[in-house]
């Protein structure tokens, strides 16, 4: 293969790949955040008024407000009064009458999804029936003191929303004049696992990684306090299998929670789904490999099943599914994603190539055109691929070692041993697969679809 000269970015570089060429800088970058603060302005009160226009009263409920439908379809107004009966709202006192609406959330603005009420049969069928078209009850009188409230409420969030943009872009312009400091730390707490995957570098080789295998909490806490005054506000946790991390009676959900009382604007952590799901995380990610038979066979017999059932009824309005594509599910790439677009629980799904070792089962460049092709074409379909346009191009160039924006993100390993940009740095740079150092780039590059869409995703709070 031979090596394609481009412009210099931050420094001379060379990317490898012909005909793979990197994209062109986006707009000012004030003008960005500008249109990120309203969009997620507009996000909000879209949000909030859902969550306060309920009813407080049996009576008087008029169902014939429109909202987008999940689908992304037009707006329309559709009478509930024959489908709908009071009656199913019996038994519901005020207070949890008025909690239905916060079980809907907004994805992306055009898709309501719903969160299964936990009161029972006949309450859940109120809201899957109140809900699933788009529709939320709405009192016909004392409207405007209930806009009121939600008007207030929304202007907190809205100023809560506007430190962290704030903070976002003083790092951002520091980073400008050569203050470089990274804003996401990830913390591998552990190298256990409950599973033994076929693509996992980590199990095959975990007799022969040097002790401690687990970090503790104290160590912890000191690396997560140590990144945090160094400027990193976007906190994730990884493994082997973070969830099964203990030290003493501490669990992940202690992390979880340490990281939110320091500061941290984001909580997030990876998991194969079948241990505990600690909802108190801003972000899920959920390794999700294919379809049953695929899963099972990458992972363990029962894994997608448990992981399934451990996502029932779980309300969290930021679970996405991870996909590593590699030659064991290539075939199954479509199939996965419409899997996840009919899952009410997953909110989405990002494309990950598998980063080698094993060798063996690693896609070719030619595989990898196949699926980027594939998942631009899903996109463009409005199914939930979550990587950006330009990042799937950029998945194409596989040496990404130079254009790799290290000093955006930090590792700590067990031992506290500390990594920048990630722990594979080295020989796998020149076969990385990881979206996320491509999301990084484009993010220092001020790629708009970069900074909103992820932003959105892993930047802000959303609990």
């Amino acid at each position: 293969m031979s090596e394609l000269d481009l412009a210099p970015l931050d420094n001379d570089v060379k990317v490898m790949g012909p005909g793979h060429s990197l994209p062109e800088e986006e707009p000012p970058w004030l003008v960005l955040l500008g249109l990120i603060y309203v969009f997620q302005w507009r996000e909000q009160l879209d949000i909030i008024l859902r969550r306060t226009m309920v009813s407080d009263t049996d009576h008087d409920v008029d169902y014939r407000f429109g909202c987008q439908s999940r689908n992304g379809g037009a707006t329309d107004v559709v009478d509930r009064d024959r489908d709908i009966p009071h009656r199913l709202q019996e038994g519901l006192s005020l207070e949890e009458k008025r909690c239905l609406p916060s079980q809907i959330v907004i994805d992306n603005l055009n898709r309501v999804v719903r969160i299964v009420e936990r009161h029972g049969e006949n309450n859940t069928e109120a809201v899957n029936l109140a809900c699933v078209g788009g529709e939320v009850p709405v009192e016909r009188e004392d409207l405007g003191f209930d806009l009121y409230k939600g008007m207030v409420v929304w202007c907190f969030m809205a100023l809560f929303t506007l430190g962290q943009m704030a903070y976002y872009a003083g790092w951002f312009l520091k980073s400008k004049v050569g203050i470089k400091k990274p804003l996401v730390l990830t913390m591998v707490v552990t190298y256990r696992c409950n599973l033994n995957c076929e693509h996992c570098l980590i199990s095959d080789n975990l007799d022969s990684i040097p002790q401690p295998h687990t970090i503790s909490y104290q160590d912890a806490l000191a690396e997560m306090h140590s990144f945090y005054d160094e400027g990193a506000r976007i906190l994730f946790f990884e493994g082997g299998e973070p969830t099964i991390w203990k030290d003493g009676e501490r669990t992940l959900r202690d992390l979880i929670l340490a990281g939110k009382e320091m500061g941290y604007n984001v909580t997030g952590y990876t998991t194969n789904g079948t241990g505990d799901i600690f909802t108190e995380s801003d972000v899920i990610s959920v390794s999700l490999d294919g379809p049953r038979e695929v899963h099972d066979t990458i992972r363990s017999p029962g894994v997608y099943d448990r992981l399934m059932a451990n996502l029932e009824g779980i309300d969290h309005p930021n679970i996405f599914a991870n996909m590593v594509v590699n030659k064991m599910n290539l075939d199954h790439v479509e199939e996965t994603v419409r899997l996840v677009h009919e899952n009410e629980n997953i909110n989405g799904i990002m494309l990950n190539f598998l980063t080698p070792p094993p060798h063996d089962i690693a896609l070719t460049l030619e595989e990898k055109e196949n699926v980027v092709k594939l998942a631009l074409d899903l996109k463009r379909q409005g199914l939930p691929v979550l990587n950006t346009t330009k990042a799937l191009e950029e998945m194409l160039i596989e040496d990404y070692g130079e254009l790799c924006p290290k000093w955006m993100s930090a590792f700590v390993m067990p031992d506290r041993t500390r990594h920048y940009g990630c722990p594979f740095d080295g020989e796998s740079c020149k076969d990385c697969g990881f979206d996320a150092v491509r999301e990084y780039r484009l993010i220092t590059r001020g790629s708009y679809k970069a900074i909103t869409e992820m932003s959105k995703r892993f930047a802000l709070s959303r609990q």
